[in-house]
């Protein structure tokens, strides 16, 4: 799988947590660490330039995952 392919599940996977656990987009960026804007910008499959590992890392340990899981399609 390549990069930038990673990102786009990474991206869609932002969206699939937050609506199976019936977080508004309010909520999921708090938990992130991120602005809504941001939030937004993500779930559009854009990467913020500013956009740190940390976000993945306050992901995954919310939801129970590990970091890598984010980025493989999630079942």
């Amino acid at each position: 799988m390549a990069i930038s392919d990673e990102i786009a599940v990474f991206c869609g996977n932002v969206k699939i947590l937050r609506e199976q656990h019936g977080l508004t987009k309010s909520e999921m960026a708090r938990i992130m660490g991120v602005s809504p804007a941001s939030l937004r910008r993500i779930e559009a499959g854009e990467l913020p330039k500013h956009l740190s590992a940390g976000v993945a890392l306050r992901l995954a340990g919310h939801f129970g995952l590990e970091p890598y899981q984010l980025f493989l399609p999630l079942r």
